[in-house]
């Protein structure tokens, strides 16, 4: 499923398939991440967040 999605830098973990809905687990290779709004880099995971595509 990784190399279908071809996202850089994601990995598909587990997926499954609820009415119709496929639902999918990713985690990201990268192991820090800038804060959106203070601009500093951090390794502490502070949420998670759920999209619908």
């Amino acid at each position: 499923m990784t190399e279908l999605l071809n996202l850089p830098g994601i990995i598909v973990e587990d997926s499954k398939e609820i009415e119709g809905t496929l639902i999918l687990s990713i985690k990201v290779e990268k192991k820090t991440a800038v804060c959106p709004r203070c601009g500093q880099s951090t390794h502490h995971l502070h949420e998670n967040k759920r999209y619908l595509v």
